[in-house]
């Protein structure tokens, strides 16, 4: 493959009309070449956050897939949308200066405002 770091899915779309949590997982692959003598060119990820303050994220440990690829995930959690739709970005910082920061476009779809059976004051 070319060399290059590859997210999959480059983008999100949930739709979310309960209050149950739903995740979804981002995986980064790094299809770089590592030669052993600059073992500090493997891309690490750092930090990933959201700009919606009510999503969740967190970043799993790093693996290896079945043709030695290093693979790191990042778990996104998504609970209590406010009603209609949002949009944000999934930010995740790596050690790496040429992709020090990878951007995930993300929509959520909660309920309609029509939707909500909630009492009206």
């Amino acid at each position: 493959p070319e060399e290059r770091v590859e997210i999959r899915p480059r983008s999100l779309l949930v739709y979310q009309f309960n209050n149950q949590p739903t995740s979804r997982e981002i995986t980064i692959t790094d299809f770089r070449a590592a030669p052993e003598d600059r073992p500090l060119a493997r891309l690490e990820l750092l930090e990933a956050t959201c700009t919606l303050d009510w999503v969740e994220v967190a970043i799993g440990e790093a693996q290896f897939d079945e043709i030695g690829q290093r693979q790191q995930k990042v778990l996104v959690t998504i609970t209590d949308v406010p009603p209609g739709a949002h949009d944000g970005s999934i930010i995740i910082r790596t050690n790496i200066t040429e992709y020090s920061e990878l951007r995930v476009p993300l929509r959520v779809d909660g309920l309609s405002p029509s939707d909500d059976h909630a009492p009206r004051k």
